[in-house]
Parts: structure tokens; sequence; C-alpha cells
């Protein structure tokens, strides 16, 4: 199916503007959807990790707007376009694209439970829809010189997502 999502910006920082996307109906964007909902997910509550594993996310993503930037040296390259944060340990996965030193996607990611994205349900859809903006931001030739520059704007992506890989 052919969605529209809109690429808002998430954070900004002096190193780095870090962006994420919204689908079709959604009233919040895909960031903040996988923190509010690791937040109220009962493992999170009943395992100490996951409370580690997220503060280690926000602090990344802290890290790499107001200090380093996106530098490639900081992210695992994966089986598809996206790149995980450079987090090898603890349960989370939180999938993100780099355009460049200065500008991040961050999309949106799950709890790992298995050795590959593949075989942990929870990552797969997350990750999917991550490949799928990356693969429609490529064919379209956006780079961050087409993306909002405040909090108000929006930038329009029609993407192709197959009816099951639809993580809404």
């Amino acid at each position: 199916m052919k969605i529209e999502v809109e690429v808002v910006m998430f954070s900004a920082g002096l190193k780095a503007r870090l962006y994420t996307v919204r689908l079709p109906g959604q009233a919040e964007a895909e960031t903040t959807r996988f923190f509010n909902r690791m937040l109220t997910d009962v493992r999170y509550k009943s395992d100490k990790r996951f409370g580690t594993a997220l503060r280690t996310l926000l602090d990344w993503l802290d890290r790499i707007a107001r200090l380093e930037g996106a530098l490639l040296r900081l992210f695992r390259t994966g089986e598809g376009y996206g790149q995980a944060l450079p987090i090898d340990k603890g349960p989370l996965r939180l999938y993100c694209y780099r355009f460049d030193d200065r500008n991040l996607l961050v999309c949106g990611g799950g709890i790992k439970t298995a050795q590959t994205v593949q075989d942990s349900p929870d990552c797969l859809p997350h990750f999917n829809l991550m490949n799928h903006v990356v693969k429609a931001l490529r064919r379209q030739h956006v780079g961050p010189e087409r993306l909002p520059t405040n909090a108000e704007q929006a930038y329009i992506l029609e993407i192709d997502i197959p009816d099951d890989e639809y993580p809404g």
C-alpha cells in the first residue's frame, strides 16, 4: 500500500538535528511512541535491564544531538538501510538513518528477543518501516536540505509498504 508519512523534527542540538516519522492517523511520532510504549511495558517495570537500556538510548540521542553529531563511527550497520544506535547489550533497539554528520532520522524500535531482527517480532515491523522510509528518501533524492527546520513543519513522504509490514 502507498501511505504518506510525515518527517518531523524530533530534537535539535549544537551538533545534529534529529528527525522522526509520524504515520497517518497517529498523534505521536514513531520515536515518541517507542519511548512511551517502553515506559508502559510490563517487562520494563519488572526488569532492571529495560530501564538501563532506555536511559542508554536517550543518552545516545542526547550525545548525538548536543556533543558529537551523527558520526558514522557511532552506528552499527545492519541487515537493511537503517542502522541501530550503537548499543550492543540490552534488550532494546532503536532504528535510525544517518543522512550525514549533522542529520539523523530516528524511527521506532522494539524489544530484541533473538539474534537477528527478522526473528524478533517486536523489532521487525519498526525495522521494516525504517527500511521503507529510507528507500523512499533515496528514490526521491530527499536530503537534509529538504527536511523541516523547526517542530511546526513536516516533510510529506510517500512510501510503499506491504500491508503485512505496516506497524500502525
